[in-house]
């Protein structure tokens, strides 16, 4: 079902905000039946010995709400 009828312009903003980010989508399937998929943004490098900060939305948003925040 379509939320929106224009879909592929949502996706092409949210493309464009995260190259403006700088951050890379990455995705992992994390059942066998392969239906649930956790997806997630990195960015930067991993630095031995400094902390990584993890960003989480809440129920009803998405991970792109945070890409204003890392740019």
């Amino acid at each position: 079902m379509k939320i929106l009828e224009y879909d592929w312009l949502l996706d092409l903003y949210y493309e464009i905000t995260a190259a403006a980010a700088g951050v890379k989508k990455h995705s992992l399937t994390i059942d066998n039946d392969k239906k649930t998929i956790f997806s997630y943004y990195e960015k930067g490098k991993q630095v031995p010995g400094q902390s990584s900060m993890i960003f989480i939305h809440g129920f009803s948003s998405n991970k792109e709400s945070w890409l204003s925040l890392l740019q």
